[in-house]
């Protein structure tokens, strides 16, 4: 699910920042060449977010969830978010 997500978030945004629990490392390849962060204690989504915060810099932030991937890849060509 991890991977659909990617693919489709990475064809409509700049930068993507992965946030996971800890330990896991089996992970790492799909996340390559993208920023991660730990969130060491699960306590949600909001939690997981505020993990990431200092990576958002400035400008509009998207949260998605891996385990409810519901972005279609965009097709080529088509650029920018709906």
């Amino acid at each position: 699910m991890l991977k659909h997500l990617l693919r489709a978030a990475e064809a409509v945004f700049d930068r993507i920042v992965i946030v996971v629990g800890p330990d896991m490392d089996i992970l790492a390849p799909l996340t390559a060449g993208h920023e991660v962060v730990i969130q060491r204690d699960r306590l949600g989504t909001a939690h997981a977010a505020l993990q990431a915060a200092e990576k958002f810099g400035k400008g509009l932030v998207a949260i998605l969830y891996a385990d409810n991937p519901l972005l279609p890849p965009r097709p080529a060509g088509t650029g920018g978010a709906a």
